[in-house]
């Protein structure tokens, strides 16, 4: 089937088989990919084959192929008929152009680069290793050759289509393109005419090489090139700049002198090197380039050989035995074309040949089902029918009577004719050349005994008796002789993904992996796999076509309702699925038929109408920058839709979403006693779900112990003989502890002991939590010893095991104090259990908080970035702490305060002091207030309150303020006013608090679904705004939603953030093709499509989606996906036979895809459906002999398990069951176990990717044949391995855990490392046959580190031990900065200068002096305390005075004249004067003579102390 797209990529329609004809595909490997077919003129689908459209069809790998119209020829002869000429969209990259890329290292990244801009992304890029190349302005088609040519990597272009159309693009750059499949095209099996080409124009005998440029000696530019004349090698002399083969001379040599050319690499700078390229080049330039094309029929279409595919790339073998000498060679397929239709039609053009060392088995056994039902695809017999027809339709018969019979010749004249028929008495003959002697060479008969001819063409020969003579053959993949009861029949294919033969492991013998957690037992071959109750088996699933197939013991004894096949959905649910019904009878079901559109990537969003929304990189649709409200729409074709039976649309969204900003600066506690943190939220149950807790601030003047007693019971006291009070972990609500009173006699109890200090007339209150109490009276009161008054006191029933009970609420000490306590009387004997203790100074019990600590006021607002619409509706829910009775007798409790500021806003409270409801707005310096009556309400009542502001009457609702309340589930109250005046611009809202207005009124209960809307939005959408619509918030069962209109919405359920804008979708429905539409509808996720009905007409169908998005805050909501489905059919269950029949070892086979569900068992197909309903995505796994959830198992054996990729006919899989032998994967020797293969070339191993991991045999390389072991990414384990032949005397050996990695050279050892001891390097001299030194590590007394020594075999360190270099470094890096760094132990000898930039450190600086009478002498250096620099001179005195300037050099090498750092400046005269220093300056000194007139010569010495070292006077140091 073809597939025509329009230049947007959107489909048109198809073109099934059979409408078209001579549809070639012709690809080139690295090359040319382009695809031409023909088709009808006169057909309406003529006029989408227009040059730009698009042609797509899956190749024989399901694999799309997708071409652009280039050329449109039309041609009248027989018929109209439009011929289509086209190329692979990969060409759409010349129309892309690097400017400049210089990509090295890694070819992912190299691809990647020359990609950026273009519609295609990196696919699979094998390591190719590291290479570089360059791309300058030209075309991104080109600059990706030059990375394939660089990486020497082969470009595979993929394409991926989903929900018809084109959805991703991908290169790939893999080390090999196919595979080494074994294929061999044979003359008069599967190939028409073998064409062998020999080019002989790029032979040469000898090669120059030539490397990179050598730099010139000023180094400002290169000069001649590299070459390799001064190496010497076996195959060239020292001087000589060429190498040459002698065979390649004696073969294509011209006379004996060689066929020259030059060899040049760009970048090369090793001679050595650049002499092994030049090698490699030259033995591929001595070989011609042999290309052969063949015609052949492609086999891997006939049933029963789908084994024999060929694809570009594979590694394959040509066999003609009439060649000379006889053609056996393997080759590349580096051009193949593929008619799609006939594929007879073949053409394959090989190169890069190797002739193999031998021809391996080139009739391969393969066996074919015997089966007289077995259908037999005859596409290669219509060919030759085809070309029959045709002679007959265009040959003219001349007929004539002879005495033999009537004569019919293909000519007027005998002369002329070259194919006759005589029809004679009873017989006919026919010929097709004459005998060279003026008669017919008959080589056809025909009579009543039977035909008699040299070749019989048919599909199909039905016969009693056949008599085989002994030259007969069978053809390649046939050989009944291997079908016998104990043989192994069955090869897999290329198609099959896995194969387990459940020996005794879960080993998959090809492909995929299996996961099962069942046991192994006696199967039907060999062993066999036990899917108990609870267990499972699962492997990896093919996707949207495929087969299972396996063998199960005994499926009488499964239950009812046992599961054989379960294929599920990727989201696990439901999908195909085959087992045993509930009457016992075997079943497969489908899924409902879809159609399916879905919207996931920034592609699909990027289609449609788009207003103010931008589809993002990461799949999603959101608001374009700087946008509040903004729309796509999108066109659905319905037209393709055959039946509707039902919809269904669902989308995932992300609301915008608005952070509420809450302040607490300390801890809080939750009433069943959780701590919760500074500045985090509490929440308490709300209304739906949860909602936020929030209270004013208070304190506990109850010590830390008192109020919990988790320390001791300091504070506390028993009261009366009859209490005994103790500390106690069997229960506590706030800790680890609570206070535990054994009452023995009634009215005893406890008291708190350390008085509490409180103020008259002043409100307290006090409370506790108590357990154990249920059916008791307890006596609470609050006692002042001081003045002797009882404050609150109350006898409360506690009703409840658990039960908070506090003293009289409200009640006021007349007198200060510095001794109020806390008493507690139990009327009953028993045990009680006391914790979360508290006395505060308020008229009501507040939530505890721990002894000495004081709690903060919770306080929390919301932005509103967009200011409050002029009219506006709030709700809520409030659940207040206590009951209106007893509440605070100042302030109010605030649910929402939407405000400016202080002078303009709106508040809703409960008012403590007239216990009312009071909506008050601020504005322009008036307050106008809208009061309820009085109202009563209990603690943990529901009060479900709205708000609004109108500027206009809606409906019933006048313009003005309003609100309305409902208590628990009474009546709703409504209280309005006219007042439509508005304050300026809200910019925030507090919940639950007074915020920074008036942090005193807060709610005191929990807050719940908080909703603001905005009433003209609401209105525009189609609301009507309405008292009853106002009344639905308040008697609502469920949390309210989101919508357009919705300004901010809190549920509080353990979060802050608010929705502040949403995402609405409507759909509108076409009847007459998009010309006109009806009224959009809403839809909601998961539920029906608005106007999509039951049995509508869908030929002129067309579905418009709306998808609108809004915010009111800053942040933008995002649609990230959208699916839509029709159900076209229901799904369907078809039975097979009953499980009774299933005793013994039977064969299930379930084979799925687009327009057949079957279920094969034993030897026929048991039930099928036809265009069954597959799952839009299939999950990861098959699930065999349970569900996917390891439930309703078989409880038997499974054996003989095969996973296909395809569809197989069910004529295939019953002839399976026929053979009665296991399948295997090679097809001449039993099942190798695990992923182990044998093919021509040798023993393989792959892994469960199919990626190949181990050769045993032998491989290609740049055409030459190798031979032994390769690992390819694995592992080798083995107790000693050695390199060379046995015996030999120059190796590397690799022992065991005792022995060294040994290098031998010629007997002697040269080289040890040693695994144990931490690891040691030992070098051995072979010359001397002894140890030169080792590398090993120390740990002694010195300390731990790695030692180099020179020694010999006897350990003695008798040897020298040399670094030599440019430079020689030794780094050491000691732990502290006065450690040393290089510790050198006995004599250390430098022959040039030592120059160091730190202290040098000894016991004596020495120097060695050579005499020309004495030898070498030691000089000992004068040491001093400090470090000091001298420098000396000679002067004269000048009439008794001389000024010394001393040498700047020297001055910036110490210290100023200082008294901490002064100069010493010593003078001797050469006379009999007396000197002086007479003056120091800064940089002089001055020397004068006691009598001023001598002009004697003297001496000067100056020492001082060196520059940064002042201060430093035998410092200790620390060896």
């Amino acid at each position: 089937m073809l597939y025509i797209f329009d230049s947007t990529e959107q489909l048109l329609t198809t073109l099934p088989d059979g409408s078209f004809f001579n549809a070639v595909h012709r690809e080139v490997l690295n090359g040319e990919n382009t695809f031409q077919f023909s088709f009808p003129a006169s057909e309406a689908d003529a006029q989408y084959i227009v040059e730009g459209n698009l042609i797509g069809f899956r190749d024989l790998d399901a694999y799309w192929q997708v071409f652009e119209i280039k050329r449109i020829v039309d041609s009248h002869s027989d018929g109209l008929t439009r011929i289509a000429y086209c190329e692979h969209i990969l060409y759409e990259l010349l129309d892309d152009i690097v400017t400049d890329k210089r990509p090295s290292a890694g070819a992912t990244a190299a691809l990647a680069g020359m990609l950026e801009g273009t519609r295609w992304q990196v696919g699979i890029v094998d390591d190719l290793g590291a290479a570089g190349t360059n791309a300058y302005y030209e075309s991104a088609l080109s600059a990706i050759q030059k990375v394939a040519n660089a990486w020497k990597g082969e470009l595979n272009w993929r394409i991926t289509v989903s929900n018809n159309q084109i959805t991703a693009r991908y290169v790939d750059l893999l080390a090999m393109r196919g595979t080494d499949t074994g294929k061999q095209f044979a003359y008069s099996k599967d190939t028409v005419s073998i064409e062998r080409e020999v080019d002989t124009s790029e032979v040469v005998t000898a090669l120059y090489g030539r490397g990179k440029g050598v730099e010139t000696e000023s180094g400002e530019g290169y000069g001649r090139r590299l070459n390799f004349a001064d190496i010497e090698a076996p195959d060239k002399p020292a001087g000589q700049e060429w190498i040459g083969n002698d065979d390649a001379l004696a073969r294509w040599g011209r006379n004996g002198r060689h066929r020259f050319d030059v060899f040049v690499d760009e970048d090369e700078t090793d001679p050595e090197v650049l002499l092994e390229k030049t090698r490699v080049e030259l033995t591929r330039r001595t070989t011609p380039r042999v290309t052969y094309k063949l015609d052949v029929v492609s086999l891997e279409q006939i049933s029963g050989y789908e084994h024999e595919q060929v694809r570009l790339g594979d590694l394959v073998r040509v066999i003609d035995r009439e060649f000379r000498p006889e053609l056996v060679v393997s080759a590349r397929v580096i051009e193949l074309e593929r008619d799609l239709l006939s594929p007879e039609n073949t053409k394959v053009v090989l190169g890069s040949f190797a002739p193999t060392i031998m021809e391996t088995n080139i009739n391969t056994q393969r066996r074919v089902s015997n089966l007289e039902n077995k259908p037999y695809n005859t596409k290669w017999l219509d060919g030759v029918i085809d070309v029959l027809q045709n002679a007959i339709q265009n040959t003219q018969a001349y007929i004539w009577e002879t005495p033999q019979g009537t004569l019919h010749l293909n000519a007027p004249t005998y002369a002329e004719a070259t194919e006759a028929m005589l029809l004679g008495g009873g017989r006919f003959a026919i010929a097709n050349q004459k005998d060279g002697q003026g008669g017919w060479n008959w080589r056809t008969f025909g009579d009543g005994s039977g035909f008699t001819a040299d070749l019989l063409n048919a599909g199909r020969v039905r016969s009693d008796l056949v008599e085989i003579g002994p030259e007969s053959f069978f053809a390649p993949g046939y050989d009944p002789t291997k079908i016998t009861a104990n043989s192994v029949g069955m090869g897999v294919d290329a198609d099959c993904l896995g194969l387990w033969h459940f020996d005794g492991s879960l080993n998959s013998h090809k492909g995929v992996a299996a996961d099962s957690d069942g046991s192994f037992d006696t199967g039907c071959f060999g062993q066999a796999l036990r899917i108990a109750t609870g267990k499972h088996l699962k492997v990896t699933g093919p996707g949207a076509e495929g087969t299972v197939t396996f063998r199960a013991k005994n499926l009488a004894a499964s239950a009812n309702g046992s599961v054989l096949v379960d294929i599920p959905q990727s989201d696990n649910s439901q999908g195909l699925r085959a087992g045993i019904a509930s009457d016992g009878r075997l079943y497969a079901q489908d899924l409902p038929l879809l159609f399916n559109y879905a919207e996931t990537t920034q592609a699909d969003f990027q289609t449609g109408t788009l207003v103010d929304v931008t589809a993002t990189s990461g799949g999603d649709l959101e608001l374009a920058s700087g946008k509040t409200v903004g729309t796509r729409e999108k066109v659905i074709d319905l037209s393709q839709v055959p039946a509707v039976l039902g919809s269904s649309l669902s989308f995932d969204k992300s609301d915008a979403i608005q952070a509420g900003t809450f302040a607490r600066a300390s801890i809080k506690y939750k009433k069943d006693g959780t701590q919760v943190a500074s500045g985090v939220p509490s929440y308490e149950a709300g209304k739906f779900g949860n909602g936020v807790h929030m209270e004013e601030a208070t304190a506990n003047l109850l010590t830390e112990n008192q109020s919990s007693v988790e320390a001791d019971l300091t504070g506390l006291q028993a009261m009366e003989a009859g209490s005994v009070i103790s500390r106690s972990s069997d229960w506590a609500y706030h800790g680890s502890y609570s206070l535990k009173d054994v009452i023995t006699t009634e009215n005893a109890g406890f008291i708190t002991n350390i008085g509490t200090p409180a103020t008259g007339g002043l409100a307290y209150t006090a409370s506790l939590i108590i357990k154990g109490a249920s059916g008791t009276n307890i006596d609470l009161y609050l006692y002042d010893v001081i003045n002797a008054e009882f404050v609150g006191r109350q006898t409360v029933a506690v009703t409840s095991d658990v039960q908070k009970i506090s003293t009289v609420p409200g009640a006021i000490l007349t007198t200060s104090t510095t001794n109020l306590r806390l008493y507690v009387r139990f009327k009953s004997i028993g045990t009680y259990y006391i914790d979360c203790l508290q006395i505060v100074q308020k008229p009501y019990a507040p939530s505890w908080q721990i002894g000495g600590t004081t709690r903060a006021a919770d306080n929390l607002y919301y932005p509103l970035p967009n200011g409050l619409p002029s009219e506006w509706f709030a709700s809520g829910v409030w659940i207040p702490d206590r009951a209106s009775a007893n509440v605070r007798t100042t302030g109010s409790f605030r649910m929402i305060m939407p405000y400016y500021d202080d002078n303009n806003r709106f508040l809703f409270d409960y008012s403590s002091v007239n216990g009312i409801f009071l909506l008050q707005k601020r504005y322009g310096g008036s307050i106008i207030a809208l009061n309820s009556d009085p109202v009563s309400f209990s603690a943990g009542d529901t009060i479900a309150f709205a708000v609004a502001q109108l500027t206009q009457t809606h409906d019933d609702l006048a313009a003005g303020m309003h609100f309305w309340y409902r208590i628990n589930s009474g009546p709703v109250v409504h209280v309005s006013n006219t007042d439509i005046n508005l304050p300026t611009a809200l910019i925030k809202m507090t919940v639950g608090n007074g915020g920074e207005l008036s942090s005193g009124n807060a709610a005191n209960g929990v807050i719940d679904a908080i909703k603001l809307i905005d009433i003209q939005a609401a209105a525009a959408s189609g609301t009507t705004i309405s008292e009853a619509w106002a009344e639905l918030f308040l008697t609502a069962a469920t949390a309210p939603t989101a919508d357009e209109a919705t300004v901010l919405l809190a549920n509080f359920d353990n979060t802050l953030n608010a929705i502040t804008g949403t995402v609405k979708i409507e759909a509108a429905l076409s009847t007459d093709g998009g010309a006109t539409y009806g009224a959009y509808q809403k839809c909601t996720s998961g539920q029906a499509i608005p106007g999509i009905t039951a049995g509508m007409e869908t030929a002129n169908a067309r579905l418009k989606l709306k998808e609108s998005l809004n915010t009111y805050g800053s942040t933008s909501p995002q649609l990230h996906s959208l699916n839509l489905s029709i159900t076209e059919k229901e799904a369907e269950t078809a039975y097979g036979p009953n499980k009774s029949t299933l005793n013994a070892w039977d064969m299930l086979s379930l084979a799925w895809k687009s327009d057949r569900l079957s279920l094969v068992v034993n030897d026929s197909e048991a039930c099928y459906i036809e265009n069954p309903g597959l799952p839009i995505a299939f999950g990861s796994y098959i699930f065999i002999g349970s569900d996917r959830n390891s439930a309703n198992a078989i409880n038997t054996l499974v054996d003989e398990l095969r996973l296909d990729k395809v569809y197989k006919d069910a004529s295939i899989r019953t002839a399976w069951y026929k053979t009665g032998t296991p399948f295997y994967t090679s097809e001449d020797m039993k099942q190798w176990p695990g992923y182990m293969r044998l093919d021509t070339d040798g023993l393989k191993i792959y892994d469960s990717t199919g990626k190949l991991r181990a050769v045993l045999g032998s491989w290609i390389v740049n055409l030459l044949r190798k031979y032994g072991l390769k690992i390819i990414g694995g592992e080798i384990y083995a107790s000693v391995i050695q390199s060379g032949e046995e015996g030999a005397t120059s190796y590397i050996r690799l022992g065991d855990i005792w022995e060294p990695l040994s290098v031998v050279e010629n007997g002697k050892t040269a080289l040890n490392i040693w695994a144990y001891g931490g690891g040691m390097l030992q070098f051995y001299d072979t010359n001397l046959d002894d140890m030169a030194g080792q590398i090993t590590p120390f740990n002694d007394a010195g300390g731990q580190g790695l030692e180099i020594k020179a020694r010999s075999n006897s350990g003695s360190t008798n040897k020298d031990l040399r670094l030599q270099g440019r430079f020689v470094r030794i780094h050491g890096y000691p732990p502290y900065s006065d450690q040393w760094s290089i510790y050198l132990d006995g004599h250390t000898f430098v022959t040039g200068n030592l120059t160091a930039t730190g202290d040098i450190k000894g016991a004596s600086k020495q120097a060695i002096q050579p005499t020309d009478d004495y030898g070498i002498r030691i000089f000992t250096a004068i040491e001093a305390p400090e470090h000091l620099y001298s420098d000396r001179g000679m002067c004269q005195l000048v009439n008794g005075v001389c000024t010394i300037n001393l040498d700047p050099i020297f001055l910036e090498c110490v210290e100023p004249d200082t008294e901490g750092t002064p100069w010493d400046i010593s003078v001797n005269v050469r006379g009999k004067s007396n000197v002086f220093v007479t003056e120091v300056g800064t940089d002089y000194f001055k020397v004068e003579d006691d009598g001023g007139a001598s002009n004697d010569k003297f001496t000067w010495r100056l020492e001082a102390v060196r520059k940064n070292y002042a201060g430093i006077r035998m410092p200790e140091e620390v060896i």
